[in-house]
Parts: structure tokens; C-alpha cells; sequence
């Protein structure tokens, strides 16, 4: 068998296979009954000495094991968006007017407790898949409007059947333990006791956490398991006597199925910032104790909702992989155009 490009070399009749020429490093040899076989690791080959039948099945067991492995591009948006005028009450609802339900799966059964839970903002509360290019526009609209916050939009390939990990934020340092001496002790420097102390920290990560395992099947529906993880420093919650800061975690584990280039939307986390804003008399209004009496302090509060948009594509052959080279070119050249890549049609074959 020729290298990984699944050629064979050798005759039918028996005789040994000579695909390449001599190698200098050194060989392995097996016997198995009347066949052998030899191993050539420079050149990547395999000399089969068997007859005809024996040499037959051999190579159709190699030409069975030799192909490339399914990958998957997943495209992720991670975006913020502003709950006003007609998004107020959050992006599921403003699809779901006109009683449109299209597109929606693994939602509740009730929708008010879908919304209560998301007003909450415990965690991811619905997803949309035949409504991905709907979302898509809707936020671009928003981006127009300065009324999104676009925090990462990345991409990752990934082998089939394996896991992928997407980490968007911050790591914080966590106190874990102090260890020293506090008191004193015997331990003086000119008479004076000496304080000694040792911190403990572990850095843990905050903000958007996504791992994401697909699987693909025969007709190119793509399954994937997703944990979506959403922790960000509650300072609302902070102990006061505790010097490492208060994590709110939202978590979520689920199972989708989408089809290959099919948007899947995850949404529902919303939050309410609350903030405050000081106005008056310019000048005046900032003076200690008295600007109070030429200015006035508003309250305000902003609501906004995490979405995410995971897009997989399947590439299972160098054509697929070579448009998905080209596409990102033409991104970071400013010329990406989402139409069609223009390739060689005799370029049939699997990628190496």
C-alpha cells in the first residue's frame, strides 16, 4: 500500500509489492500464514507479499481504515443585546408576535414560565433553528442602531465526535489560603517582630464558556452536545469580610440537532444593570454638599440579553476545506462575498 494516498503497489500474482524504492530506516516485518508483510516508515508504505485473493481482501480492509476523518467548522456570535422599543420584552418575543412559533425547539411547554425564567436570568431558556437567518438580520439591524454589543465571534474546527472549547472573558484571581506567621512570634529584626504571610490564589475563568461536541451522521445532520456556561463577578453579593470576590454562575447542558450551514440560536439570558446618573447646573452640580442643590440624580436601569449563534459546517474533503481557506481570506482582506467559490470540478478527492 502506497502511503496515506491509498495506492497500492504490487502484483496479483503473488509476487512482492515494490511501491517505492529502498529505505534506509529501518523496516518491519510480520508473517501471517503465507502473507507478509513490510513496513517502510520513511516512505510511509507497505510491501505485501500474498496471493491474489489474500492480497485482494488486504487491500480493501486498508482502503476501509485509510480515509480522512470527518471535521467540523463551528461558528460562534457571542452578542449583547439592548431590550428596548420593540425588543423590550426580549428577542423570543418579539418572534413570537402573530403567534409565529416557527423554528422553535427545545422550548417549555409554557411560555409565561419561559419568560419569567428569563427575566430571572438563570440561564438559556429557548433556541431557534429555521429562524438563524431571521436572528442574524435582526441583529444587524441592532448593530446599525448601536444598540448591540458584539462580545467574540469565533471559529473552531473540530474532529468528528470530539469536543471543542470556546472561552470568552476573564480569568479571576481567587483567594484559595494564607499561610505565615501573623503574630510576630520569636522571629525580631532589631527587636521588632517580623509578619510574615503567604497568599494562596487560583485564577478561575468568567464570562462566556462553551463546549460544544458534534456528531455527524449520513445525511449530514450534525448533533451536538453543548454546555454553555455563563459567571460573572456579583458585586451585589460580595462579603465584605472576604477578600476574593462572588461568582453568579448559570449553566446549562443540552442536546440540539441541526443540519450542516443551519444557524442554532441560544437565548434567554436576560439582565438588569442597574446604574445611576447625576445632571444639574454644569459646575455647581459637582461641589460637595451643595451641588446636590443645583443638580439631581437619576436612576436607570438596562436590560440586555445574551444570545449566542452556533453555525457547524461538515468538511469532508480539500474542495470544502480549500472554500473555508478562501472565505476567511477574503474576511481579513475586507472582500469576503458570501457567494458561491469557484473550484476545480476534477478535484473530487478527500483531503490529505
Amino acid at each position: 500500500l502506497g502511503g496515506s494516498s491509498g495506492g497500492l503497489g504490487g502484483s496479483s500474482s503473488g509476487g512482492i509489492g515494490r511501491g517505492t524504492s529502498a529505505s534506509k530506516q529501518s523496516s518491519t516485518t510480520t508473517n501471517i500464514g503465507n502473507v507478509r508483510i513490510v513496513a517502510d516508515p520513511a516512505n510511509n508504505a507497505l510491501v505485501i507479499t500474498a496471493k491474489a485473493q489474500e492480497y485482494k481482501e488486504i487491500e480493501a480492509i486498508i482502503k476501509e481504515l485509510d480515509v480522512v476523518p470527518l471535521q467540523v467548522l463551528i461558528d460562534a456570535t457571542i452578542a449583547e443585546v439592548k431590550l428596548t422599543d420593540e425588543l423590550k420584552y426580549g428577542i423570543k418575543w418579539y418572534f413570537q408576535q402573530g403567534s409565529n412559533r416557527e423554528g422553535l425547539v427545545g422550548s417549555k411547554d409554557s411560555y409565561l414560565s419561559d419568560f419569567v425564567s428569563a427575566a430571572q436570568g438563570y440561564a438559556f431558556t429557548y433556541s431557534l433553528t429555521a429562524m438563524g437567518k431571521d436572528v442574524r438580520l435582526l441583529l444587524q439591524a441592532q448593530a446599525d442602531k448601536n444598540k448591540i454589543n458584539m462580545l467574540a465571534s469565533p471559529s473552531v474546527m473540530v474532529l468528528n465526535n470530539q469536543e471543542a472549547s470556546m472561552r470568552v472573558g476573564d480569568q479571576i484571581p481567587i483567594l484559595t489560603g494564607q499561610y505565615g506567621n501573623f503574630t510576630g512570634g520569636s522571629t525580631t529584626v532589631t527587636g521588632n517582630p517580623v509578619y510574615s504571610s503567604f497568599n494562596s490564589v487560583q485564577y478561575r475563568d468568567t464570562g462566556v464558556l462553551l463546549n460544544v461536541k458534534p456528531r455527524v451522521n449520513a445525511g449530514g445532520l450534525v448533533t451536538m452536545d453543548i454546555i454553555q456556561t455563563v459567571s460573572n463577578v456579583n458585586k451585589a453579593a460580595a462579603d465584605p469580610n472576604i477578600s476574593s470576590p462572588t461568582i453568579a454562575q448559570r449553566q446549562i447542558k443540552s442536546n440540539v440537532a441541526v443540519h450542516d450551514g443551519e444557524t442554532l440560536v441560544l437565548g434567554g439570558l436576560i439582565r438588569e444593570n442597574t446604574g445611576t446618573s447625576k445632571s444639574g447646573i454644569p459646575l455647581l452640580y459637582e461641589l460637595p454638599i451643595l451641588g446636590d442643590f443645583f443638580g439631581a440624580t437619576s436612576m436607570a436601569t438596562d436590560r440586555t440579553e445574551l444570545v449566542v449563534l452556533l453555525t457547524p459546517r461538515i468538511v469532508d474533503n480539500q474542495i470544502k476545506g480549500r472554500e473555508i481557506s478562501n472565505e476567511f481570506r477574503r474576511k481579513l482582506t475586507g472582500l469576503y462575498d458570501p457567494g458561491p467559490t469557484t473550484t476545480n470540478p476534477n478535484d473530487q478527492g478527500p483531503g490529505r
